[in-house]
């Protein structure tokens, strides 16, 4: 018999598809995929390129027959298989592996959602915040950019922690605009639109309208302080150099209620965007406090002077003037006639008056008689000396010709009747030496006793 060549086909195997790279951009071509060289089955070997969007459902490719396959730009995620075809009776198709391309797609929703916005120079800004960015991906990464120059031109990396998805911009002095760059996967970047913070100068120190850097003003009183600010800002008087309570809002600041010590207040210049001036303005308020001292009361002898004194002033004013030696003088001799109280009024060289008084007593002077008759009439009869009652420390003596004390009485409380221990003296004239006080010259003369 003849022999009978029986042709055993094996089924195919060795079918890997690949390429250079799995990620791609938006709408770009990726690298060719290419695959492996079956093994067994018939040669030659004939292909068809699959292609699915879920890696669930794939559709065939039309006219993609070769061994490899240069797919056109892609715009999503996309999956790619290569079969094997088989013609035999026994042959059997053999599928390759899912290659996944992955697509980039562009970032959207890269927003700075905090609005633009305006500042004191000086002052820190808001946080800006960005929104969350919408992409196929995850993982997005940030860059915060500024300038100074422009929103189109000189824009450069945040200074501080710029790589979050907000951004805290540090102190500003100057206008700024401020955007946001997202990156995604390899190829994938947005800018967002710029916001900008526009920074406002602060206005200057305001100066004082009052002539001196201290207003002098007496006790109990008030005081207007004056302060001169731009146009367009207003002033703002404050208890404090920094912080404290706002008291007044205007340029002349009438203090609240009198002043009875030193006090010092501040002011601020704040411009129609709410900016105050970096410092206030200083003014301290110096209150003169007067204290007029007069001399202490006294008593005069009718008919003599005193000298009054004052002092706590520059000027002075005694009133009533009668009796006066000088109604502006500080140190003026009184020769009352009888008791006045003197009111003196001193002026400090800021003008503050303070006033005192004084109150000087005048006593009318005695007048001992010069004649006793002791004959127990009932009249004359004892040294009577008018006004002695005004003395009540006197001290009275009486002596003979020859200097013997006869007499003395402190006080004189009883009047002399003529006698030593009792006894009549004779007709005779006698000495008498009265000391009213110690500050009084001692008044003397004679006595004469009669029959």
């Amino acid at each position: 018999s003849k022999e009978i060549l029986i042709v055993v086909i094996r089924p195919f195997s060795n079918n890997i598809i690949s390429t250079e790279t799995n990620d791609v951009c938006y709408n770009e071509k990726p690298a060719p995929l290419t695959g492996t060289t079956p093994e067994e089955g018939i040669k030659p070997y004939k292909y068809q390129w699959e292609v699915s969007f879920d890696n669930v459902t794939y559709n065939i490719i039309p006219g993609a027959t070769a061994e490899s396959y240069q797919p056109g730009e892609l715009t999503t995620t996309t999956w790619f298989k290569r079969t094997v075809l088989a013609e035999e009776v026994c042959g059997k198709d053999l599928a390759s592996n899912a290659l996944k391309i992955h697509v980039d797609k562009p970032i959207a929703g890269n927003d700075i959602l905090t609005a633009s916005s305006v500042t004191c120079s000086g002052t820190q800004p808001l946080l800006l915040q960005g929104s969350e960015p919408a992409g196929e991906t995850a993982g997005y990464t940030y860059q915060w950019l500024y300038s100074t120059k422009g929103p189109d031109k000189g824009f450069s990396p945040a200074p501080g922690v710029n790589t979050l998805p907000d951004y805290q911009p540090p102190v500003l002095y100057q206008t700024t605009w401020y955007k946001r760059v997202v990156n995604s996967g390899f190829c994938q970047q947005d800018t967002s639109s710029d916001i900008k913070v526009e920074v406002i100068p602060l206005p200057a120190t305001p100066q004082s309208s009052n002539s001196t850097s201290t207003v002098v003003v007496c006790a109990g009183n008030t005081v207007t302080l004056g302060a001169d600010v731009s146009q367009n800002e207003k002033a703002e008087w404050y208890d404090a150099p920094q912080g404290g309570q706002l008291l007044y809002t205007g340029t002349n600041f009438t203090t609240p209620k009198p002043l009875w010590s030193d006090a010092t207040y501040y002011v601020q210049a704040v411009n129609t965007q709410g900016c105050s001036s970096t410092e206030r303005e200083t003014f301290k308020i110096h209150v003169v406090t007067p204290k007029a001292v007069a001399s202490e009361d006294a008593t005069i002898i009718e008919g003599k002077q005193i000298q009054l004194s004052a002092k706590g002033g520059e000027t002075y004013s005694w009133s009533p003037a009668v009796g006066l030696s000088s109604s502006t003088s500080p140190r003026p001799m009184a020769s009352p006639t009888q008791t006045t109280t003197y009111t003196v009024t001193a002026t400090t060289p800021e003008g503050c008056s303070a006033t005192d008084q004084v109150t000087i007593t005048v006593i009318p002077r005695i007048i001992p008689a010069n004649v006793i008759t002791a004959n127990n009439d009932g009249y004359n009869d004892r040294f009577i000396i008018k006004n002695i009652e005004y003395y009540p420390e006197c001290y009275v003596e009486i002596y003979t010709r020859w200097g013997e004390k006869i007499f003395e009485s402190h006080g004189y409380k009883e009047a002399w009747d003529g006698t030593k221990n009792g006894k009549p003296m004779p007709v005779s004239a006698y000495y008498y030496i009265i000391r009213l006080n110690n500050q009084e010259e001692p008044v003397s003369g004679s006595i004469t006793i009669i029959k």
